[in-house]
This record gives C-alpha cells, sequence and structure tokens, in this order.
C-alpha cells in the first residue's frame, strides 16, 4: 500500500499496523464452474484469485502466532453466500478457509447488496450480471462468529425472503494458527470459489493487515 511508504505508525515505531490491497475494481466471480456442477468441491471449481507478491519483512521471516496476521478483508457482493468458499493461501501453500462451503441448506443471506436477477432451472443463471454494492467483510481472530452461523441467525428458513449478512468482522472457519510456519515475503494469495450456480457476485478489492511490529517498514506488493 503505498499510503504506507514513509509512516511512522507503519514501520512499527506507532504501534500500527502493515495493510497491503489489490486496487478496487469490480471483478466478477465465477459462478458454479466446476468440472462436475452435482459433486461440487473447491478442487474442481473455478475462482477469483487476488495474489500478492510481497517483500519487505526480514529475510526468513515466518509466521510465529495466529496474532501476527490481524485481518485478511474482502469488499464484495453476492446473492447467495451458501454458494461460497473463501479462502487465504501463504507462500508455502498453507491454506485457511475464511468461510467454508457447507451446502446450500439454509435461507437465502446476501452479501452486500446485489443485483439479484430472477435465476432458475428454466431460465439458468443470469446471462450479463450486473455489479451491485460491496460490503466490508473481515475475518479476523477477534471477531464473535463464523458467517455462517450468522447467516444461519439472521435466516434459517429456506423459504424466508433473503437478508444482508452486515459488513464487519467474523471469525474464520479455520484459526490463523494454520499459516503458523508460513514464510513473510512471497505470494500470499486470497481465493473465492462459487460451487454453485443461480447466483453470482463480485468482488471489488481484498487485502490482508500484518502486525505492524514483524517489519521496520510495511512489506511491498512487487
Amino acid at each position: 500500500d503505498s499510503d504506507c511508504a514513509g509512516n511512522y505508525a507503519c514501520q512499527g515505531g506507532g504501534g500500527g499496523n502493515c495493510e497491503v490491497e489489490t486496487p478496487t475494481a469490480a471483478l466478477t466471480l465465477p459462478d458454479g464452474v466446476c468440472q462436475d456442477p452435482l459433486n461440487p468441491t473447491p478442487e474442481t471449481c473455478s475462482a477469483y484469485e487476488a495474489t500478492f507478491a510481497l517483500t519487505g519483512f526480514p529475510g526468513g521471516a515466518t509466521v510465529a502466532n495466529a496474532s501476527d496476521l490481524v485481518s485478511i478483508c474482502a469488499s464484495m457482493e453476492h446473492s447467495w453466500i451458501r454458494d461460497l468458499q473463501i479462502e487465504a493461501e501463504c507462500p508455502n501453500g498453507q491454506v485457511v478457509r475464511l468461510n467454508e462451503f457447507l451446502g446450500q441448506q439454509g435461507g437465502e443471506v446476501y452479501l452486500g447488496s446485489p443485483v439479484h436477477e430472477e435465476e432458475d432451472i428454466f431460465t439458468g443463471p443470469a446471462q450479463n450480471p450486473q455489479p451491485g454494492t460491496g460490503g466490508n467483510y473481515c475475518w479476523t481472530m477477534s471477531g464473535s462468529m463464523e458467517m455462517l452461523a450468522r447467516a444461519n441467525q439472521l435466516q434459517p428458513n429456506e423459504l424466508g425472503p433473503p437478508v444482508t449478512l452486515p459488513a464487519g468482522d467474523y471469525l474464520p472457519s479455520d484459526s490463523f494458527a494454520g499459516f503458523v510456519g508460513c514464510p513473510l515475503n512471497g505470494t500470499w494469495k486470497i481465493r473465492v470459489i462459487d460451487e454453485w450456480e443461480f447466483d453470482n457476485g463480485f468482488i471489488f478489492s481484498s487485502g490482508f493487515t500484518f502486525d505492524g511490529s514483524l517489519s521496520d517498514d510495511c512489506p511491498v506488493i512487487e
């Protein structure tokens, strides 16, 4: 993040954290593009993937504690949160699930404010989906509950009207402790996998925030 360069707080001197993020853009999420649509898995479905080739941490530095990664955030919208598995991957390939795909059971819950076109088994998925307005969602170990747990509180009834998952902080499905041992320098990824057709979404930006004490200067994206 160029706004971080030369900032005393960002260098750890002021106790600030270091944020790296993708530029803002309206990027369509692949909509249920899976090798086997009847048995969708994260390994067989297409995904949006943001990559962050980071440099600027001390040479050889690794994640020592779950708290080294403060948060992972995305501005996004989608007309059915239950379609999605959202993951983060560190430079050595270790993966932490931020929102685990658990199937289609449950009521309709939006992320952000999508433009929801009517879709069914006869008309199929939307042919020209339009971006709505993204909500700012973050995963952090200080979150109070996982996204789907909150979604089930808001709308557990499959026949109920759609509701929107509030923007804010959520607990990841897997602990950030899954990143312990990961190199800090190298390519980090945020991956959003849509495992079911008939609903769509867009991602507008995404990013990582690291504890500012990990480096004398903020990391940069090569």
